[in-house]
């Protein structure tokens, strides 16, 4: 058998842990390891943020459907989708002043709320307007 396929086939998922601090040296081989995983165009289009403070672990065992194993876990990494480097690389990519050549209002990212679509025609029916857009943001789940 392929041996990354054996791998993947043998993954568990571990609910209980030593009381054992990992180490900086295994900590960055993980964090080595994360960023490596592929997504899509390789755009790495999330955030990390590790979560040390014992009461926050305790607001995620509530918020994350009452997973106690949380509490427990000598390292917590929340994966968050980051709207904002999305938008970084659409200015980076040069988006900006193309929707300025072709009349369009490009969608910024804002707090709380998913911005779709990304790009939209300014045309005399989809004028911005103080009236909110349904597609415009969903609430927010962080």
């Amino acid at each position: 058998m392929n041996p990354v396929i054996e791998t993947i086939l043998k993954r568990k998922s571990m609910r209980a842990y030593e009381k054992k601090a990992i180490t900086p040296e295994e900590r960055a081989e993980l964090l080595r390891a994360t960023l490596r995983a592929p997504t899509a165009g390789n755009l790495m289009l999330y955030s990390i943020i590790e979560v040390s403070d014992q009461h926050l672990k305790n607001k995620l065992v509530e918020s994350c459907d009452n997973q106690p194993f949380i509490a427990h876990a000598p390292l917590v990494w929340l994966f968050l989708a980051d709207y904002q480097r999305w938008f970084d690389y659409f200015v980076a990519s040069g988006v900006e002043h193309l929707c300025e050549q072709q009349n369009t209002l490009i969608r910024r990212p804002q707090e709380g709320t998913c911005s779709w679509p990304a790009v939209m025609p300014l045309s005399p029916r989809r004028r911005p307007s103080s009236r909110p857009n349904r597609w415009a943001s969903a609430p927010a789940i962080w």
